[in-house]
């Protein structure tokens, strides 16, 4: 169950600081992530509204406390604003029946 959601969040992606000085400065992008691991399937991953937690997650992939595919050597964290749109909306009751469903199969 897709909803339309017209409004924006802050989110902060954890990640390597080479990889957020590339993507800052204009050399890089974030990439979808494709693991078979990943919580709710492919896609970029942010911390809504909470840049500590982030910052936690990436110190915490670096201690190999955490799994990525390419371990983070230097934490860091990137801010976004993120226009939410077309998304699946997790605190609506109808849309975590859909997520729990698509998980099973």
């Amino acid at each position: 169950m897709h909803d339309y959601q017209p409004f924006s969040v802050i989110g902060f992606h954890s990640c390597d600081k080479d990889v957020g000085l590339r993507v800052l400065n204009g050399h890089d992008e974030l990439l979808p992530s494709q693991n078979s691991w990943d919580w709710l399937g492919e896609g970029i991953y942010f911390w809504e509204q909470n840049p500590l937690r982030a910052l936690e997650y990436a110190i915490e992939n670096a201690e190999r406390r955490q799994f990525n595919k390419t371990p983070i050597s230097a934490p860091f964290v990137l801010g976004a604003i993120i226009d939410l749109g077309n998304c699946l909306n997790l605190v609506e009751s109808g849309s975590l029946k859909y997520s729990v469903h698509r998980l099973k199969n």
